[in-house]
């Protein structure tokens, strides 16, 4: 059951829950620099994982937001939390793709 949306604005604003996003995007932002350049939308991936890189914080506070409507409790593990940052990945790095 997905978190109601009282829930998701309480997670995304709790320092701990915060905290746990900005390592998880780190941890991504280092991994997608390692990516083979023929990834799709390799280089929109790569600019986002270098704001990232360059401005921890203020890009965790930011994807906070998009993870929580990904979680399905409000007490996501590190497996969950990597999983939404993944998935959200593109869309933060401002790739739209049309199905």
């Amino acid at each position: 059951m997905a978190l109601t949306l009282s829930e998701q604005a309480t997670l995304a604003e709790d320092q701990a829950f915060v905290d746990k996003v900005r390592q998880s995007a780190v941890n991504a932002a280092i991994g997608i620099s390692f990516e083979s350049a023929a990834t799709a939308y390799h280089t929109e991936r790569v600019n986002f994982g270098t704001l990232v890189l360059r401005t921890p914080d203020d890009q965790a506070k930011k994807v906070a937001y998009g993870v929580v409507g990904q979680l399905a409790n409000a007490t996501p593990n590190d497996g969950a939390i990597n999983n939404a940052v993944a998935a959200l990945w593109n869309a933060y790095a401002g790739v739209v793709t049309q199905p």
